[in-house]
């Protein structure tokens, strides 16, 4: 017994030593894969299924494309920052829906007062946050790594990618280094439909939000100046350390209701 013993040890021993060493979570830089995806995923419908004027508002204009994980969570932050007076556009929101590939239309401008998308788009994820799918995100500098959380929609002017808006991201950890990054939303030809269709999926840039050029001025122009932008991802790390999530959802269906009371 004592030498079956002992052979036990040197077996677990042996087979430890071939295993994989723990990764080291990091607030600044998060990775999930595809059973992490669908987990969040479940586990958000399960969530979402209590709250029926979120889903009658998401059901009451053509939200084809947009998850409704990505509007839910959307309207929470969206709420929590009207109520702090940081919106100057009321009225609008956009979403860049990150559990969507790249080769579908997936950032969208919302018009909550009239139930309507204004604008749907193709749109590039950071180069070092994944090819079809972005799965990894950073707030690091020289990260080339697309951001999560919320943002405000600032001022514009015309760069070396020509017209371009700024963004203000407001989530410590998670979005605050935008301005340092030099992270905004612009025109690249590897966001173009053309590009899609030689490749499979679109070029990325180095974390900022990059559009079809035909879209750009039209998105732009709806953004700029004190809108609500929201990057989302099914992404465990942020969805439970966000701030502006920590809310409770009657509160944001009551707002809805009375704010929007026409919509639902």
């Amino acid at each position: 017994m004592k030498k079956l013993g002992i052979l036990f040890c040197v077996l677990a021993i042996t087979l430890y030593g071939f295993a994989p060493a723990p990764s080291k979570g990091n607030s600044m830089s998060e990775t999930i894969d595809e059973h992490t995806v669908q987990m969040v995923a479940s586990d958000s419908v399960k969530i979402q299924n209590n709250c029926p004027t979120i889903r009658e508002f998401y059901n009451s204009f053509d939200t084809k494309g947009l998850s409704y994980e990505a509007f839910y969570y959307a309207v929470h932050g969206f709420y929590q920052l009207s109520q702090s007076g940081k919106l100057e556009k009321e009225h609008l929101i956009t979403i860049f829906d990150l559990s969507k590939p790249s080769k579908e239309e997936r950032i969208f401008v919302i018009d909550l007062q009239k139930k309507k998308v204004l604008i749907k788009s193709l749109c590039s994820h950071g180069g070092n946050s994944g090819e079809m799918y972005a799965h990894s995100f950073s707030n690091d500098v020289s990260s080339h790594m697309t951001s999560l959380g919320f943002y405000i929609a600032a001022e514009t002017y015309t760069g070396k990618n020509g017209y371009s808006l700024k963004l203000d991201g407001l989530e410590p950890g998670f979005n605050d280094n935008a301005r340092a990054r030099a992270v905004v939303i612009h025109g690249a030809d590897y966001a173009e439909y053309s590009f899609l269709q030689g490749n499979g999926y679109l070029g990325r840039s180095q974390g900022c939000p990059a559009l079809p050029r035909g879209n750009t001025d039209k998105v732009i122009n709806l953004m700029k100046n004190g809108s609500c932008l929201f990057i989302y991802a099914p992404n465990n790390n942020y969805l439970k350390k966000s701030a502006f999530l920590r809310v409770e959802t009657n509160l944001v269906e009551d707002f809805l209701n009375n704010r929007y009371h026409q919509a639902v």
